[in-house]
């Protein structure tokens, strides 16, 4: 199935619920099956199977890596193609430790019926370490 805009408009609905720390909202728009994907060596990397570890888990323990509030996602760049959407995003908070963190994200969602089947998220890892896991 193609996405077209209604792809584009669920990535960016689902940026915004994130930013906003709305959890039933993310939650509405991941399938029950959505797999969430990081690379690198972070406590949240590996791949997430299913919306409800996604939700109690992968994004809380994301969340821990920053200072409440801090992390916010601003798409720069949305295009669809099929069922994919692919959104480069600047990110942008305050790590734990109080380091500020400054870099941008490729993310790449599958969108099918108005829910997210998959994100893969391609970051620079080794800043994400350096910057979020001094200890690694």
């Amino acid at each position: 199935m193609s996405t077209g805009d209604g792809g584009v408009e669920v990535v960016l609905r689902y940026l915004a619920a994130s930013n906003a720390g709305d959890r039933a909202a993310v939650e509405e728009l991941l399938a029950d099956e959505a797999t969430f994907t990081l690379w690198g060596r972070l406590p949240v990397s590996g791949t997430t199977v299913g919306k409800r570890a996604i939700v109690e888990s992968l994004m809380p323990g994301a969340r821990k890596l920053f200072q409440p509030g801090t992390l916010q996602l601003r798409p720069l760049h949305v295009m669809a193609d099929g069922d994919h959407v692919v959104a480069e995003v600047h990110a942008e908070g305050t790590s734990a430790a109080g380091t500020a963190y400054d870099t941008q994200y490729c993310m790449v969602f599958q969108v099918c019926d108005g829910q997210i089947l998959a994100v893969r998220e391609y970051m620079d890892t080794s800043y994400a370490e350096t910057v979020l896991c001094p200890h690694l």
